[in-house]
């Protein structure tokens, strides 16, 4: 959960002109980005792949088997569903996103 604080830089930032467009140009970039998983899909990932989500997000954690979407779009996959967690773990929960991050790359040789 993001304090009032917290939520005042987010309320500051995207208070600039034209900050929201990045934010939802990304969600605009939805069906586009559906459509080239779609082409590929028969392309798994071939390096290790890192998936994190907060459980307690409804788009998302609540609604879709993540681990499972991911394990049909790469090869090896690691997943994490972030309790006490929603839209944006790396805010929400460091204490839990940051050693994932910081462990993921450990034995790769790429």
């Amino acid at each position: 959960m993001l304090t009032d604080d917290e939520i005042a830089v987010y309320t500051r930032a995207y208070s600039q002109p034209g900050a929201v467009r990045g934010a939802i140009d990304d969600y605009r970039a939805g069906p586009v980005d559906v459509a080239q998983d779609e082409q590929d899909a028969d392309e798994l990932i071939i390096c290790p792949t890192l998936a994190l989500w907060g459980a307690d997000f409804d788009a998302a954690g609540q609604q879709f088997d993540v681990l499972d979407v991911w394990r049909g779009m790469a090869h090896t996959v690691r997943g994490v569903s972030i309790p006490r967690c929603g839209h944006l773990p790396h805010e929400e929960r460091p204490d839990v996103v940051n050693p994932e991050l910081l462990a993921f790359p450990d034995g790769w040789k790429g």
